[in-house]
């Protein structure tokens, strides 16, 4: 990642702008990718005796279902503590790229 600062542009601007685009970033896949996740789950935590059948079969049957039984949004049920983490966890772990690496390494040469 060699984000370059804009002319004029103090530390803590840029800073905080690769932070805001990280967070950005991240909230973006969280909310394009929470329904996978939640499918995911569902056919991680059920719990199927010998001899019934399992309720949620197979990634897109989980989703059919779930959207099927509890709407559609339910496939977006956590969202919001999802997005409250990614805000925070990708703009910082991101975000913190640079000065970290500039403080270890130096700035990055040109080209």
């Amino acid at each position: 990642m060699n984000t370059k600062k804009m002319a004029g542009e103090s530390d803590t601007a840029f800073f905080i702008r690769n932070v805001l685009m990280a967070s950005t970033a991240g909230m973006t896949a969280e909310a394009a990718t929470i329904p996978i996740d939640t499918a995911k789950v569902r056919l991680q935590i059920q719990t199927v005796k010998a001899g019934e059948v399992p309720r949620y079969s197979g990634f897109i049957g989980t989703m059919v279902k779930v959207a099927a039984e509890e709407g559609p949004l339910a496939l977006w049920n956590g969202l919001v503590p999802g997005l409250q983490r990614q805000f925070v966890f990708a703009g910082l772990r991101i975000g913190l790229y640079v000065p970290v690496r500039d403080m270890i390494c130096g700035p990055l040469a040109p080209g």
